[in-house]
């Protein structure tokens, strides 16, 4: 299942209230297939540009949706200076990157993955664009589920 939450805020400049910024949901999956004794991930990466993408490491495995994709459009300079993120877990648990529920400036990459070298297991967590550090102000929402599966 996946949600998504998109906002229209006004920031910056252009017109006199500046351009409409559109944060888009960070929303989908990604699961890692390999061999036993393989350290498969997959792994969730949100930059500071506005970009986040899902990625396999170690094995094989198509991420849904494939390849660089928005959080927020335009992207004016690097958005991620002035923004943060929140991912609360659903169920499972993270194999590396923040806890659950703790608040990340976006002014660096943050980087979830899901990964071991047997077994099958996965992550569902929400991921929440912030516009303010305490968390008060959520600019979109959407859901990412990360797994691995050894063979």
């Amino acid at each position: 299942m996946r949600i998504g939450l998109n906002l229209s805020v006004a920031r910056g400049k252009g017109s006199p209230s500046g351009p409409t910024l559109v944060y888009s949901a960070i929303a989908g999956t990604c699961s890692a297939n390999a061999a036993d004794t393989v350290n498969a991930n997959s792994r969730l990466t949100v930059n500071s540009n506005g970009t986040w993408q899902l990625t396999v490491s170690n094995g094989t495995g198509t991420p849904n949706p494939n390849g660089s994709q928005t959080y927020v459009q335009p992207i004016i300079g690097t958005p991620g200076n002035s923004l943060w993120i929140r991912a609360t877990i659903v169920s499972g648990s993270f194999s590396n990157g923040p806890a659950s529920g703790v608040i990340t400036a976006l002014s660096a990459p943050v980087v979830w993955n899901k990964g071991s070298t047997s077994g099958a297991f996965s992550v569902v967590f929400n991921v929440e664009i912030l516009g303010d550090a305490a968390g008060t102000i959520v600019l979109s929402t959407g859901q990412v589920t990360l797994g691995y599966t050894h063979v």
